[in-house]
Formats: C-alpha cells, sequence, structure tokens
C-alpha cells in the first residue's frame, strides 16, 4: 500500500553531456586523470565469483555499514564493532545471492574516522565535491578508491549537494548542471582507472517543500544519469524511482525511514533485489563467496550446524514442538504463540519451522522471538588474531509479517561481553514494519570479525525475529548455521 507521501514534479528533460570515448578522455586540469597512454583497461566480462565490489557515496551506501556514528566499542552500542544492516541495499542484493564480496570491517586505522575499512566507502553527509577539497567529498575519495583497482564500483551521491550545495560555508544548493558535470567527472576518472561503474539515480526525497525547485534539480540530475545507460564503463543504472520508491510521482513513505530521505529496510531490499542485483547478476559469474554446507571447517560443529538432534531449549510454555539441539527458543515480547518443528531439507541438513503469532501484552509495538545458540567455546578453536564471520539461512514461508531477522554475533569472557558483531542489523525504530518478503529465503551473514587481543573464552550467537504485534501470524524456517574462520581480509 502507498503510504501519504509528498507529491514529486515531473521530470524535466535535458540534454545528456557528451560521452566520453574510450580511447580519449577528456578531463578536467588537475583532475587526476591520466592520459589515454595510462588507462588501466576494464576487465573482462563476466567477472569471476568472488569479484569486489566497492562503492563510494554519502548515507546511501555508507548506511549498509553504520548508522552514522563513528563505531566504537563501549556499552552504549552494545560493543559493536560492526554491522552490515538492513538499511543498505548492497547488503540486500548479496544476502539473496553471495556471488560478490562486498566485505568491510572495524578498523580504527580509517582515515575517513568511521572506523571502517573494505568496500564500503559511504560517509553520511558526504557532497560530491567541495570547492574547498575537503576530505570527505566523494570525488576528493574516489581515487584512492580507484587505486586499489576494484573491479566494479557503486557510485552515488549528489543528493546533499542539491540540499545545500558544495560551497563551504554557504547554503546555496547545487544545480542540475553541477551535478551532472560532477558525476560525468566521476565516471571518467572510474574509466581511466579500469573501473566498471554502476550508477545510482538520486532517489526522491520528502523533506523539502513540495515545490521546492531542488525537487527539479534531482529529476533534471536523473534524466542525464538514466542516459547514461551504455555508455563505456558503465555496467548499469539502478533507478528504482518511478516503480518503487515514489510511484505516480507520489513517495512510498514504508519505503523510507521517518526522515523521508533514507531507505527503511524495506526499501533498500526492494532496490538491492530488484534493481542492483540483476546488474550484478549479468556482470559475475553465479557462486558464492563461501561455502554454504554447515559440516565444512564450522567452529560450530557439523551437528550443530544442519540442526541436528530435538533437544533445544524452550524458553517459555507458549512454545511448543521441537528444537534443534543447541539451540533455545524464546520470547522477548508481545508473542501469543510460537510453533517449532523440523523439517528434512537437502543435503542432511535440516530447518527450524517457527510459526509465530503476534500479540499486544507490552508496551512496544513489536513482536519479538529470539533463537539463540548456546555458547561455543573458544579454547582450541580460536585466538586472538583470527577471523570469522557467522551466517545462517532464513526463509519466509507463510505471511508477510517478517520485520527483522538480523543475528548477533558475540565474545564473551564469562557472562561479559567484549565484541559484538550483527549480519543485516535492524534498529528498534524498523522492528514492527514488514520487510516486504514473500515466499522465499536469504543469507544473513557478519561482516569479518577480528579476534581483538583481549582474553576471551566463548561465542554466542542470537538471531532475533520481530514483527508488527498487530499483525498476522507468519512463518519462518532457519538453517545452515555455520561460524568459520576466514583469511585477514585485510590482505585481499
Amino acid at each position: 500500500m502507498i503510504g501519504i507521501g509528498v507529491a514529486f514534479l515531473p521530470r524535466v528533460a535535458i540534454t545528456a553531456a557528451p560521452q566520453a570515448p574510450l580511447t580519449s578522455p577528456v578531463v578536467e586540469e588537475n583532475s587526476g586523470v591520466g592520459t589515454t597512454d595510462n588507462l588501466r583497461p576494464l576487465p573482462a566480462l563476466p567477472l569471476p565469483v568472488g569479484t569486489r565490489v566497492s562503492a563510494i557515496g554519502d548515507s546511501h551506501i555508507g548506511y549498509g555499514v553504520y548508522a552514522g556514528t563513528p563505531l566504537v566499542p563501549g556499552p552504549g552500542n552494545t560493543f559493536a564493532v560492526g554491522y552490515s544492516m538492513a538499511n543498505g541495499f548492497i547488503e540486500w542484493a548479496r544476502a539473496f545471492d553471495p556471488r560478490f564480496d562486498h566485505d568491510s570491517w572495524y578498523d580504527t586505522a580509517d582515515p575517513t574516522g568511521r572506523n571502517i575499512s573494505g568496500a564500503n566507502q559511504g560517509i553520511f553527509g558526504a557532497h560530491l565535491e567541495w570547492n574547498n577539497e575537503a576530505p570527505t567529498g566523494i570525488l576528493t575519495r574516489l581515487p584512492v578508491l580507484l587505486s586499489k583497482r576494484p573491479a566494479v564500483i557503486i557510485l552515488e551521491g549528489g543528493t546533499n549537494s542539491i540540499n545545500s550545495g558544495d560551497i563551504a560555508g554557504r547554503n546555496s544548493p547545487a544545480s542540475a548542471a553541477e551535478i551532472i558535470a560532477k558525476l560525468d567527472k566521476g565516471l571518467r576518472l572510474a574509466l581511466a582507472g579500469g573501473a566498471w561503474v554502476i550508477l545510482m539515480t538520486i532517489y526522491p526525497r520528502g523533506d523539502w517543500p513540495k515545490n521546492d525547485v531542488r525537487h527539479k534539480a534531482i529529476a533534471a540530475s536523473n534524466d542525464w544519469i538514466r542516459a547514461q545507460q551504455g555508455r563505456d564503463g558503465v555496467l548499469g543504472i539502478v533507478d528504482g524511482n518511478d516503480d518503487i520508491l515514489a510511484p505516480g510521482g507520489i513517495q512510498d513513505l514504508t519505503m523510507y525511514e521517518q526522515d523521508k530521505i533514507h531507505l527503511s529496510p524495506k526499501g533498500a531490499r526492494n532496490i538491492g533485489k530488484e534493481k542492483l542485483l540483476p546488474i550484478l547478476q549479468a556482470a559475475i559469474s553465479a557462486g558464492s563467496t563461501f561455502n554454504s554446507d554447515p559440516a565444512v571447517e564450522n567452529l560450530a560443529g557439523a551437528s550443530m550446524g544442519r540442526l541436528d538432534g530435538v533437544e533445544g531449549d524452550k524458553a517459555d510454555p507458549e512454545i511448543i514442538g521441537q528444537i534443534p539441539s543447541g539451540f533455545r527458543c524464546g520470547i522477548v515480547r508481545n508473542t501469543a504463540a510460537v510453533s517449532c518443528s523440523i523439517d528434512e531439507l537437502e543435503g542432511a541438513v535440516r530447518g527450524a519451522r517457527l510459526t509465530v503469532t503476534p500479540t499486544d501484552n507490552n508496551d512496544a509495538a513489536y513482536t519479538h522471538v529470539q533463537f539463540n545458540a548456546n555458547p561455543i567455546a573458544a579454547a582450541g578453536r580460536l585466538v586472538s588474531g583470527d577471523w570469522i564471520y557467522a551466517a545462517m539461512f532464513v526463509e519466509q514461508l507463510a505471511g508477510d509479517q517478517l520485520g527483522t531477522a538480523r543475528i548477533i554475533f558475540k565474545l564473551q569472557q564469562g557472562k561479559v561481553l567484549l565484541r559484538s558483531v550483527g549480519g543485516l542489523w535492524t534498529s528498534s525504530g524498523d522492528f514492527a514494519h514488514p520487510v516486504g518478503a514473500t515466499k522465499e529465503g536469504w543469507w544473513i551473514k557478519t561482516n569479518p570479525f577480528l579476534m581483538p587481543d583481549l582474553p576471551f573464552d566463548k561465542l554466542k550467537c542470537d538471531l532475533d525475529i520481530t514483527s508488527d504485534k498487530n499483525g498476522t501470524p507468519f512463518t519462518v524456517r532457519l538453517s545452515r548455521f555455520i561460524i568459520r574462520k576466514i583469511a585477514d581480509p585485510r590482505l585481499t
């Protein structure tokens, strides 16, 4: 259903800027782009499984790995040192099809101040290019990203420049011509650097008045962006404005956070699955960046990874049925019943089927159920300096009410929480909002997690499942629980 939203002005047709030919890119003086003689060739298509897809932009990119404040382990953020966020459209694309790498990780040496390094180079509030060359500018940071020789980059930006301009100390919204010139420069930089580009249109936003001229700037910029389809070095255009975010020119508020600027998990899921993923599937060979067999090199053990046994714990009398051994199902709030059963799947793998019936017995707006793995001893398995990830496959089998399915990996010493990292992390403000899933499945996988130089003795993984407490029953199935060591991602 379309929410009550903001009506947007019709697109303004403009003439697309001339496309730079592959053999002779024309660039601004001191732009950092080389001449024809030092062009780096684009990698051949299709790209191999595991190709790293980097992304650079503002908060619409950054929201895949953080919520706008630097990652600092501490009680205020449950000692978190990394997320993959359900507000990130790239995270949703790889949740559905992990053929590409988009890993990021906690790193206090990060020069952007986010304490995050890796594929995601989104910074909240970033403008395309400041007149004083401030280091947060997207184009200012692009040469550093290209120096790492990514095969593919997702280039996004322009909304902050249109909002208030790129002249430091002034509030002078950028025109469409300025946005086009800077995005064109970015495309030429990427082409010279030998990186394929996936270009993003600028999302409609609802925080400006209806007739604000900045809406026209977005529309005109997007006309030019769409015209870059087929340009040398452009893999595709991610554009969900007319059919997902603002069909008929009316902003669908279910696709946005309350600020009417950033995507909600539902909006991110739709853009990632319907718009980004087809481009990546056409460019990157099919496969997976990780082994989905839970019996292989699983720190949780093959039996727990396959969800063997029926001796799991039920923490509340409203929970009935069977729980796999090594797991515990519990009700946190607003849940009338959870009916549990175990399905036999292919390859000796089993799935835990949970049918959740919401109710209203708590002031919170959402139903909340947990499916937690019993603590796993770290002794003999992990030491400081090891890198790991956690993953689980989730399916919605019936209903459409699932609001959150997220994994939280925890490192502990006794009962003391030392560090945590989340997979498809969702904030409490979105717990009651359906993510828009139908009968389908996807991977919940954390980003790489470094074992700190601290004493620790156990690993713990919790899975949160939420929905609207006033919603109808729904069924999910969980399978393939994996905790696995990986190589140091900083060396790849």
